[in-house]
C-alpha cells in the first residue's frame, strides 16, 4: 500500500470548524477542523510503502513550500479551459440554472460512479490538469483516472466552471494523506436560508440523517464532496488531522450554490368516509408541509363552484356525485403547489309512494306502495319507515309495502322516510284525503263502425259511491273531445282508435276507462265481364280487378251468378250458364278488416248456338311427348285399368322423385306402390308391396342412408288393417318391414325419420269405445317399437301428419270429436318422449279436419285441411299459429262446392304452397294448387283436371323453386291413374 502523509509547519490565519447537520440541529466535530495554509509554510512529504501485515515501510522524504502547492493546484483546476467548461456544461444541462445544488450532485455522482483509481509516480506527488483527466477518461471510457488529489482537482474544476466556489482540503495522519473538495452552499444563519434548504433537500434525496460540512470564520458553510463518501455531504475521511485547505481562485468573491426550488406539499383529508349531499363535510389540509419552512396560505376549490380558504374548512354539497377537490398551498416564500382528490358524494334516496283505498265497511284499509322510491347512485333503498298520520308508525322495513286501517274518513298527513346503504335519508309527506274514487263505465252503440257512421257513447253507468260525478270528459283518439255523460261522434277516417272516458267526483277524485274501437273504410266492389254478349254453354270470364280497398286490401271475393251458382276466393273466374236469360250477377268483396261491399250487374245471356256441349278446357294439361322438350313443367301418369293413386311425393337427393301410393294388384286388391322417377318424371323403377288384401302407402321419405321409409296400412289376417312400416334400400328393395295394430282398423298416415335415426309415425288405432284414437308410434332405426302414445276420447280421433320440431318433440294434426258431435281440426304438441305438452282445436259446429302440418321458420306451425263453409260444403282451411299453437291468422278458400287442402309446405320466400282439390265446372273435382304470401293471402292459384275427379295429395317445393305434386286423375278406363305434376315457380305447367 502506497500512502502519503503531509507534515505541515504553518501559522494559522483562519480556521474552519467541522459540523454534522442533522434533524436535531448542528453538531460540532473538533477532530475535523481545518486551517488555511499560508504561502510561507513548508510541507515535508514522507512516502511510506506498506505490504501485508509486516508493517514494513519505505520513506521517501521531500519538501515543498505551500505557495507552490497552492499555485500548482489552482493552475491544474483550469477555470475557463474550454474542455473543462464543455464537460461541466454537459453534466449540468439536466438542471438548467446558475450553480445549483442539483448540478453539483450530478457532477459528484458522475465522477464517483465512473472513476478509476491510479497512484502517483514513486516518491513523488503529481497533480494532473483537469482537462488531461477528462481526456484520459474519454480514452478509457470512464470519467477519469488518478488518485484522490486528481479526483479533487477535477471535481473543483467542474464546479468552478459552472459558477460554484470550491476549496481543496489536504489531510493526513502517520500513515496516509488525502485530498478532497468542498463547495460553498451558503452562509450560516443567512436570511436566504440556503444552508437549511440544501441540507434538508440532501437528507431527503439520499435518505440520510446527517450532512457533513465545514463552517469558516465568516460563517460560510462548505459541503463535503469527498470521493470516499457515498454522496455529497457524506462523512469526513477518517484521519485525525484535517489541518489544511486551499481556496480555488481566492481573489474572487464567494458564490453560494442555489438550493433546489421545492414547493410545499399539499395533503387533503376529510372526516366523513361516505359523505352525503346536503350534509356538512370537514376538509382538513393540516397535514400539508413545506421542506424549507411554513405554509402561509390554503385555498380550496370544491368542484361545485364554491371556494374557501384556511387549513380546516366546512363545505356542504347541494347534490350527490363525484367532485374534484383542489387544494392550493403557498409557503412563506410565495411558492405554490396544488393537488386534486376526487370525492364521491352520495345523493340521498328519493322517497316516493302511492296508495290505494279499500272500503272495508267498518273503515278504510289503505295500502301504501313505496316501490317508486329510488336511489340513483346505490341502486336501491335499504329501508322504509312510515308515519301514517293517525299516531301509528312502523319500524324500519326492508320493502316499501305497508297497510294501515283508518276507522274513519278524513285527511291524514302520511310521511315516508327512506334510507340508503350510506344511511342517507329521504322524506316525503302527502296529505291523504280518504275518498272512494268514482267508477268509470261506458257503452258504445256500434263496436265496428264504418267511416261516416256516427257512434253514440253513454257513460250513465258510471257511479260514485260516496258522492257524485261532477264532470265527464271524452277523448275519441282522433284529436276530437267532448264533455257530458253522453256524446255522439263521427269518424272521418278508418283505423284503430282508443276511446277514453275520464270522470271527476265532487272530491276531485279522478278515474278513467278506455275501449278499443276499429273504424273501417269499406272496400269498393267493381267488375267487368267478357265476352260482353255471352251465350249459354259458353265460358264467361268475370274480372274484379277494378275493385279496391283504400285503407287496406281485398282478401276475398264472393260471386253469385244469379242462377244458383257461386264461387268464392277468386278475383277472376270463369262461369258457364246452362241456358239463356237475364241474370243479376252480384260481387261481394271483403277487405282485410272484415268489411264487405257489393256490386251487381245485369248480364244478358243468349241461347246456345247448338245442342252439343263442348268442354273447351285443356284436358288436364297433359302434353304430347313431342311438346315436352324445353319446358319447365310437365305431367306424368302411372297406372293401369284399375284404381291407382299417389299420396306422398318427395324430391330425392339425385334430383328425381319418390312417390308412395297404391296400385291394383293381381288379386283384385290394392298393393302399396313405390315409384322412383328421374328429374324429368320418367320412371326409373317401381316396386309394389302387399298380399291378397288391401295395402296402401300414405307417406314416404328418403332416409339418411339414401333408402326410403314408407308408412300406410296392410290388411291383417283378421280382416282389419295394421299400420305398416317399410324400409327399403336406394333401389326400392325391402330391407325390413314392421306392422303395428290389433284386430281393429289401424293405419299409418305420416312418417318421418327422427334426429336419432329412428322413425315417428302418426295415424290412428281402434280404441276401447269402438272409435278411433290418434296413434303416435316411435321406433328405433330398425323399426322396433320404442314407445307409443294414444290421444282421444270416445269419438273418432285421427292423426294425419307428424313433424319433429326443433326442440326434439313432435307436432301432429288431424281431427277430434267436438262438443257439437262434429269434428274439430286438432293440433297436438308433445315432448321428445311423446308426452303431451299442449293441444289446440280449431273449427265450428261442422266438420273440420287437419291433413298436413309443418313447423315454420319462426317456430310456429302451418296447417291445412278443411272447414265446413256457409253453403254446406267444405272450404280449404289454412291456419298459422305461434310456437304455442295459438292462432295468428286463419284463411279459407273455396266456393259453394267441396274444397279441401291435403298438403302444405312453407316456401323459400316465407309464403306457403298448398295442394288439394276444388269443385270444377263439370260437377267433378280439379287438383288445386294455391300459393300464398307469408300472411296467407293468395298470390296465385292453379287448377289441373278435366270432367272427372282429380285430387292433389302431396306437394313439395323443388330445388329450382318450382313444385312437384302427386295425386290421381281419371284415366281412359274409368279408373284413376297416379298423377305426377311438375310446375315452375309460378305454378305453370308449361314454361
Amino acid at each position: 500500500m502506497l500512502s502519503v502523509s503531509i507534515v505541515c509547519c504553518y501559522v494559522t490565519s483562519c480556521e474552519e470548524a467541522a459540523y454534522a447537520l442533522g434533524e436535531s440541529g448542528s453538531m460540532k466535530l473538533d477532530q475535523y477542523s481545518l486551517s488555511e495554509l499560508n504561502g510561507s509554510e513548508i510541507a515535508t512529504f514522507t512516502v511510506t510503502s506498506r505490504s501485508g501485515d509486516t508493517g514494513e515501510k519505505t520513506i521517501c522524504p521531500g519538501e515543498r513550500d505551500l505557495a507552490s502547492i497552492k499555485k500548482e493546484i489552482e493552475k491544474r483546476v483550469e477555470v475557463g479551459n474550454q474542455k473543462v467548461v464543455d464537460k461541466a456544461a454537459s453534466l449540468a444541462q439536466r438542471f438548467p440554472g446558475d450553480h445549483s445544488v442539483e448540478q453539483v450532485c450530478e457532477i459528484f455522482e458522475y465522477l464517483k460512479n465512473n472513476w478509476n483509481y491510479t497512484g502517483d509516480p514513486r516518491c513523488g506527488e503529481f497533480y494532473r490538469y483537469a482537462n488531461q483527466t477528462i481526456r484520459l477518461g474519454e480514452e478509457i471510457g470512464r470519467a477519469g483516472a488518478g488518485d484522490c488529489d486528481d479526483f479533487a482537482i477535477l471535481m473543483a474544476a467542474l464546479i468552478e466552471n459552472i459558477g460554484g466556489t470550491t476549496k481543496i482540503n489536504l489531510v493526513y495522519d502517520e500513515w496516509q494523506g488525502h485530498a478532497y473538495t468542498e463547495v460553498c452552499i451558503g452562509k450560516h444563519n443567512s436570511n436566504d436560508n440556503k444552508v437549511n434548504k440544501t441540507s434538508t433537500w440532501l437528507k431527503k434525496k439520499y435518505n440520510v440523517e446527517k450532512i457533513y460540512a465545514h463552517v469558516d470564520e465568516s460563517g460560510f458553510v462548505w459541503l463535503n464532496l469527498d470521493w470516499w463518501a457515498d454522496h455529497p455531504g457524506g462523512p469526513f475521511y477518517p484521519v485525525d488531522n484535517h489541518k489544511g485547505f486551499v481556496r480555488v481562485n481566492p481573489h474572487l468573491p464567494i458564490v453560494s450554490l442555489n438550493p433546489p426550488n421545492i414547493p410545499p406539499n399539499p395533503v387533503i383529508s376529510w372526516e366523513v368516509e361516505e359523505p352525503n349531499a346536503r350534509e356538512p363535510i370537514i376538509f382538513d389540509a393540516s397535514q400539508s408541509y413545506d421542506l424549507y419552512g411554513g405554509i402561509a396560505d390554503y385555498e380550496w376549490d370544491f368542484g361545485d363552484g364554491v371556494r374557501e380558504k384556511g387549513p380546516v374548512v366546512n363545505h356542504t354539497y347541494r347534490k350527490g356525485g363525484p367532485y374534484p377537490v383542489m387544494l392550493k398551498v403557498t409557503d412563506v416564500e410565495g411558492k405554490e403547489n396544488r393537488t386534486i382528490s376526487s370525492i364521491e358524494v352520495n345523493e340521498p334516496p328519493v322517497a316516493e309512494f302511492s296508495y290505494s283505498i279499500e272500503d272495508k265497511k267498518s273503515g278504510y284499509l289503505i295500502t301504501f306502495d313505496a316501490s317508486e322510491s329510488y336511489d340513483e347512485e346505490d341502486g336501491e333503498v335499504a329501508s322504509f319507515t312510515w308515519n301514517f298520520g293517525d299516531g301509528h308508525t312502523t319500524m324500519e322495513l326492508s320493502d316499501g309495502l305497508a297497510t294501515n286501517f283508518y276507522p274513519r274518513s278524513g285527511t291524514f298527513n302520511v310521511s315516508l322516510t327512506v334510507k340508503d346503504s350510506n344511511r342517507a335519508l329521504g322524506v316525503k309527506s302527502i296529505p291523504i284525503k280518504i275518498n272512494l274514487p268514482p267508477i268509470a263505465k261506458f257503452s258504445v252503440n256500434n263496436s265496428e263502425p264504418n267511416v261516416g257512421e256516427g257512434i253514440a257513447v253513454d257513460a250513465s253507468q258510471s257511479l260514485d259511491a260516496d258522492g257524485k260525478i261532477t264532470e265527464y270528459r271524452w277523448n275519441f283518439g282522433d284529436g276530437k273531445t267532448a264533455r257530458g255523460p253522453q256524446a255522439i261522434h263521427n269518424y272521418l277516417k278508418g283505423g284503430n282508435f282508443i276511446i277514453k272516458l275520464e270522470i271527476i267526483d265532487d272530491n276531485d277524485a279522478v278515474n278513467s276507462t278506455t275501449r278499443d274501437l276499429r273504424v273501417n273504410k269499406p272496400p269498393v266492389a267493381a267488375f267487368s265481364y267478357a265476352p260482353t254478349s255471352p251465350r249459354a254453354d259458353g265460358i264467361v270470364t268475370f274480372d274484379a280487378d277494378e275493385s279496391e280497398d283504400l285503407d287496406g286490401r281485398i282478401v276475398d271475393y264472393l260471386w253469385d251468378f244469379g242462377e244458383g251458382g257461386r264461387k268464392q276466393g277468386f278475383a277472376c273466374v270463369d262461369y258457364k250458364y246452362i241456358k239463356g236469360g237475364v241474370y243479376s250477377v252480384v260481387l261481394t268483396v271483403t277487405d282485410d278488416d272484415g268489411a264487405k261491399s257489393s256490386n251487381s250487374k245485369k248480364v244478358t245471356v243468349g241461347e246456345k248456338e247448338s245442342s252439343t256441349a263442348e268442354d273447351h278446357r285443356p284436358e288436364r294439361g297433359v302434353l304430347a311427348e313431342s311438346d315436352k322438350k324445353g319446358l319447365e313443367g310437365w305431367s306424368r301418369t302411372f297406372g293401369g285399368a284399375g284404381q291407382d293413386g299417389g299420396y306422398s311425393v318427395e324430391q330425392t337427393a339425385d334430383g328425381g322423385y319418390i312417390i308412395a301410393g297404391r296400385t291394383l294388384d293381381a288379386f283384385g286388391g290394392d298393393d302399396l306402390w313405390l315409384i322412383k322417377t328421374n328429374s324429368a318424371g320418367y320412371r326409373a323403377w317401381d316396386t309394389s308391396f302387399g298380399w291378397e288384401g288391401a295395402d296402401w302407402g300414405n307417406s314416404v321419405q328418403q332416409t339418411a342412408d339414401g333408402g326410403y321409409i314408407i308408412t300406410g296400412y296392410t290388411q291383417d289376417d283378421l280382416g282389419g288393417k295394421d299400420v305398416w312400416l317399410i324400409k327399403t334400400d336406394s333401389a326400392g328393395n325391402r330391407v325390413w318391414d314392421r306392422t303395428f295394430g290389433g284386430s281393429g282398423q289401424d293405419e299409418g298416415n305420416s312418417v318421418q325419420q327422427t334426429a336419432d335415426g329412428g322413425y315417428i309415425i302418426a295415424g290412428y288405432t281402434l280404441d276401447n269405445f269402438g272409435g278411433d284414437d290418434l296413434w303416435l308410434i316411435k321406433t328405433d332405426p330398425d323399426g322396433d317399437l320404442v314407445w307409443e302414445r294414444t290421444f282421444g276420447g270416445k269419438g273418432h280421433e285421427q292423426g294425419d301428419s307428424v313433424w319433429q320440431t326443433d326442440d326434439g318433440g313432435y307436432v301432429i294434426t288431424g281431427r277430434t270429436l267436438d262438443n257439437f258431435g262434429g269434428d274439430d281440426l286438432w293440433l297436438i304438441k308433445t315432448d321428445l318422449a311423446g308426452d303431451l305438452v299442449w293441444e289446440r282445436t280449431f273449427g265450428g259446429e261442422g266438420a273440420d279436419w287437419g291433413h298436413s302440418v309443418q313447423q315454420t321458420a319462426d317456430e310456429g306451425y302451418i296447417i291445412t285441411g278443411y272447414t265446413l263453409d256457409d253453403f254446406g260444403g267444405k272450404d280449404l282451411y289454412l291456419i298459422k299459429t305461434d310456437s304455442f299453437g295459438y292462432s295468428e291468422w286463419e284463411r279459407a278458400f273455396g266456393g259453394a262446392g267441396q274444397e279441401e287442402g291435403h298438403s302444405v309446405q312453407q316456401t323459400v320466400d316465407g309464403g306457403y304452397i298448398i295442394t288439394g282439390y276444388t269443385l270444377d265446372d263439370f260437377g267433378g273435382d280439379d287438383l288445386w294448387l294455391i300459393k300464398t304470401d307469408s300472411s296467407g293471402y293468395r298470390v296465385w292459384d292453379r287448377t289441373f283436371g278435366g270432367a272427372g275427379q282429380e285430387v292433389g295429395f302431396s306437394v313439395q317445393q323443388t330445388t329450382d323453386e318450382g313444385y312437384i305434386i302427386t295425386g290421381y286423375t281419371l284415366d281412359n278406363f274409368g279408373g284413376d291413374d297416379l298423377w305426377l305434376i311438375k310446375t315452375d315457380k309460378n305454378g305453370n305447367l308449361v314454361g
